[in-house]
């Protein structure tokens, strides 16, 4: 009778025993699967097939290749076209000497030469730019030319400039290389008699550009306010350059007129007169 229960009791306790490692691993395996299950949805991307990828995915890659396309592109202009046929035609029918300048400067570098004279370069661009256009070739052909002659504008990159015959012509234009814009409006164009008759060949370089020098003329009625440095500052170039400085950032300012009494900012020079001593600068193009 006592084997019998205990035979029972050992029955007993290994059904109990299997019951609970069952739901052990019963609720294990549950647990793993839904952990698995987990993993899966975070990282559908994962299970994506090779070379597959999801549509809304797809699609956004593309905005933004568009995007990034978009704020790559840039207006043409002589410091980003090709140095080719096309890019020259493009300057070429801008009919903006300066462009078309600033095209020749990179063209003579492309091709191993640098600029010795800036008069010279300038006195072949207008027969290469708008209604005078030729073609690239042609135009490196008078880049190359341009080491050799009497006018020698170039020379082969690691050579010595040569001399340039007086006959050459007039020096550059300090101007051009401020025609930024040939859109811009140069302020010496429809000036009144007595500024034209004041007109030096003197310029002066400032922060915002250059300045012709105009010499015993100013104007009163064209007067927006006078310079903080005070005085007569008349030979003074350190306090010149501060006067025109303050001209650059002050708005409407197209130029300053000095005098024994002190320095004035002009907004205009629609009535100059003729002024013993004073001295004027214009900035030539704003």
């Amino acid at each position: 009778m006592e084997f019998y229960k205990v035979a029972m009791f050992a029955l007993f306790c290994q059904a109990a025993w299997s019951t609970s490692a069952e739901e052990t691993c019963t609720s294990s395996l549950e647990a793993s699967g839904s952990v698995m299950l987990q993993v899966s949805d975070s990282h559908l991307d994962l299970a994506t097939p090779k070379g597959h990828s999801n549509p809304t995915q797809k699609e956004s890659q593309k905005s933004k290749v568009k995007s990034k396309a978009k704020s790559k592109a840039k207006t043409p202009d002589a410091s980003n076209v090709a140095l080719s046929n096309s890019g020259y035609s493009t300057i070429a029918d801008m009919c903006c000497l300066y462009e078309m300048e600033e095209f020749v400067r990179r063209a003579t570098v492309n091709e191993n030469m640098k600029v010795c004279d800036e008069g010279g370069l300038q006195g072949i661009v207008p027969y290469f730019s708008c209604e005078n256009k030729q073609n690239y070739s042609m135009l490196l052909a008078e880049i190359k030319d341009a080491a050799s002659g009497l006018c020698p504008w170039a020379a082969k990159e690691g050579e010595s400039c040569k001399k340039i015959s007086k006959s050459c012509g007039a020096p550059m234009d300090p101007m051009s290389h401020r025609r930024r814009n040939c859109g811009r409006n140069d302020n010496s164009q429809n000036l009144d008699l007595a500024m034209q008759n004041a007109a030096t060949n003197e310029f002066f370089e400032s922060v915002c550009g250059t300045h012709q020098q105009y010499t015993d003329v100013a104007s009163i009625s064209g007067v927006l306010g006078l310079c903080k440095v005070k005085g007569d500052i008349r030979g003074n170039q350190t306090a010149l350059r501060m006067c025109l400085k303050e001209c650059c950032y002050t708005d409407k300012c197209i130029g300053i007129s000095m005098t024994s009494d002190g320095t004035s900012l002009q907004e205009n020079f629609e009535h100059a007169t003729e002024d013993a001593g004073a001295i004027t600068y214009l900035h030539r193009q704003r």
